[in-house]
């Protein structure tokens, strides 16, 4: 993935099975996609339906990160593993979404 530059991205259940079986998994999601998902890109559209999910979003440049960190902490360097630096692929990119999936339903 290129910094600054829009994605779609997509996942969708295997079969007839739903990603989401209750309003309390949604809720579960967008929260662990809060936590992950800012730091490294910015979410311009996104839709949440019971067996897929899509989203558009934008690839922060590596300056973005450090820059909101340090107004957040100007007493603090920003950690290395806190940048983009090393997020090169869609693989490294979805992790994140993809432990939440795992969380919610292991076994999957």
């Amino acid at each position: 993935m290129q910094p600054d530059r829009s994605y779609h991205l997509y996942t969708h259940a295997n079969g007839f099975e739903n990603l989401f079986k209750s309003n309390e998994n949604y809720r579960y999601f967008l929260k662990r996609y809060d936590h992950f998902i800012p730091s490294v890109a910015d979410t311009l559209a996104w839709c949440l339906m019971p067996n897929h999910i899509n989203f558009l979003a934008r690839i922060k440049t590596q300056a973005e990160p450090r820059a909101a960190y340090s107004l957040k902490h100007p007493e603090k360097e920003l950690p290395v593993e806190e940048t983009l630096q090393g997020l090169g692929t869609l693989e490294e990119f979805n992790s994140p979404v993809r432990s939440s999936f795992q969380l919610l339903y292991p076994g999957l």
